[in-house]
């Protein structure tokens, strides 16, 4: 039963980000990017929904893999920017992030669109720096008085349709659709 909660409130709490909002994360954390030390490589990884919704698979650059993390699969350990340690499973075949993925981007409030910058500090530890595509006055955001303005507005305007849905969604639940819920209790147990 908690597996299909959690991926029900996954599913139905997903954010999308826009073009724009996805290239401005990019393109901030490739900034960032640049300003790490060298001699440890890095790279930059959007978010997608498959990263931080369902699935929860995380792959990691090809050739990244290749020339600097073990040939086999090897338990690997993200380190956010507070210190705080996760480890994750790294399939080395598959080249990603599998067990403990999950884990680290629900705890770091992970959506489509965020980029997160990988910097391997040791043989199996990544720092992890997390660019968020929706900035907001609790993570950073506030650079642009006008863009700060929008974000409100528009959060204002999801939380009025979230309000809706809810709305409906009470509505609905007045006259409740037996046959269908039947259906969707037999295709669960199966």
């Amino acid at each position: 039963g908690y597996n299909r909660g959690h991926s029900h409130r996954d599913l139905f709490n997903r954010v999308y980000a826009s073009a724009e909002e996805r290239a401005y994360a990019i393109e901030r954390a490739e900034h960032l990017e640049s300003t790490l030390d060298s001699e440890y490589p890095s790279f930059v990884k959007p978010m997608l929904q498959s990263h931080v919704t369902g699935g929860f698979w995380l792959g990691l650059p090809n050739q990244f893999c290749k020339k600097n993390l073990p040939h086999h699969d090897v338990m690997v350990t993200l380190v956010d920017e507070e210190g705080e340690e996760f480890v994750t499973k790294y399939l080395a075949d598959k080249t990603g992030l599998s067990g403990g993925w999950r884990g680290f981007s629900i705890d770091h409030n992970l959506v489509d669109g965020d980029a997160l910058v990988f910097q391997l500090v040791a043989p199996t530890e990544f720092k992890v720096y997390i660019i968020r595509a929706y900035e907001s006055d609790d993570n950073g955001g506030g650079e642009d008085e006008k863009g700060g303005e929008d974000e409100r507005e528009e959060e204002k305007r999801e939380d009025e349709k979230e309000e809706k849905r809810e709305d409906d969604d009470k509505e609905a639940d007045v006259e409740p659709d037996v046959q269908n819920r039947r259906s969707k209790r037999i295709r669960a147990s199966n």
